[in-house]
């Protein structure tokens, strides 16, 4: 857990999506705090905070390698839960384990969906709020697929 004692607070990478870590999604203070109605999990798993006494509308989880070796269409799907939520309920807190690599990914492949930027372009936007740390090979998903459909 030493990787996670620094750990950087929720980032804004927009004004509705947030990347955090798990810790931020079990945390009602932050959740309350910063409004989030929407929570995209990726590392399988949430832990603490019952949604609904959080005062989250909408959860989804999603279960992700750190790395290479993810479904396409599974990640696809997360793209556009995130694209739903964000247009249902704004505030969404995105967030795998450190919120440095599967989140980060998920977050750029909106960002290439919905913004039409390249994958550098939506990499090098998130990393002006939020430190990123892409574990080998994961990064390979904003190659491999289409993003524009």
């Amino acid at each position: 857990m030493a990787f996670l004692e620094n750990r950087p607070m929720v980032s804004f990478i927009t004004p509705d999506v947030a990347i955090g870590t798990y810790l931020d999604a079990e945390d009602k203070a932050v959740i309350a705090g910063q409004g989030f109605r929407s929570i995209l999990c990726l590392n399988g798993h949430l832990y603490g905070c019952e949604p609904a006494a959080c005062g989250v509308e909408a959860l989804k989880v999603y279960d992700f390698i750190d790395g290479p070796g993810n479904d396409p269409w599974l990640v696809r799907q997360a793209v556009l839960t995130l694209e739903k939520f964000v247009k249902q309920s704004p505030k969404v807190l995105v967030h795998c384990r450190a919120g440095r690599s599967r989140s980060v990914v998920i977050v750029a492949a909106w960002m290439m969906r919905t913004a039409k930027l390249s994958p550098e372009d939506a990499l090098a936007f998130i990393a002006k709020q939020r430190e990123i740390a892409l574990t080998p090979g994961i990064e390979d998903l904003l190659y491999e697929e289409d993003w524009e459909k």
